[in-house]
């Protein structure tokens, strides 16, 4: 497992990387989440949806199967910015690669409106965001291995 962290950067910059990236690790799977950067900067929807559809080929073309994985839910930056176009512009190139598309940012508006963690309060500390990062991970563990047709009982079998 391989992993390479790119913060604030935007599509367009990291786009074009990603086919070497997967030519040169070999990796069977790569999660690429995206989208907050190029939202907080204003970048043009249809611009992004560009550089996702491209760096979504160039890691089909190198070989690798692909999950999208859209921002994270914030309820204050939601009071500044639109995501909408991002999210909207990621099922695009989801549907048109036939990619999965991991959508976190509907998961944590749904933890954040039926209470389950308060994503808007002022103290939300390391404690909640670890919990939040470990109820994630859970989940797009679970998306995964069930986009992937895997049958549960075949993973105990190898261990």
């Amino acid at each position: 497992m391989t992993s390479e962290i790119l913060p604030k950067r935007i599509a367009e910059d990291i786009a074009p990387r990603l086919g070497g990236f997967v030519s040169e690790r070999k990796p069977v799977l790569t999660i690429w989440q995206t989208g907050t950067a190029d939202a907080i900067r204003s970048v043009d929807p249809e611009d992004f949806r560009e550089a996702v559809d491209e760096g979504v080929a160039a890691m089909q073309r190198a070989g690798s199967e692909v999950v999208l994985v859209n921002p994270q839910y914030s309820p204050r930056l939601e009071t500044m910015i639109s995501l909408t176009p991002y999210l909207d512009g990621m099922r695009i190139v989801a549907q048109h690669h036939d990619v999965p598309l991991f959508d976190r940012f509907a998961i944590m508006r749904h933890w954040n409106e039926a209470g389950e963690f308060d994503l808007f309060g002022p103290a939300q500390g390391m404690a909640m965001a670890r919990e939040v990062h470990d109820c994630l991970g859970q989940a797009l563990a679970t998306f995964v291995i069930e986009a992937a047709r895997i049958n549960l009982a075949e993973l105990r079998v190898g261990r």
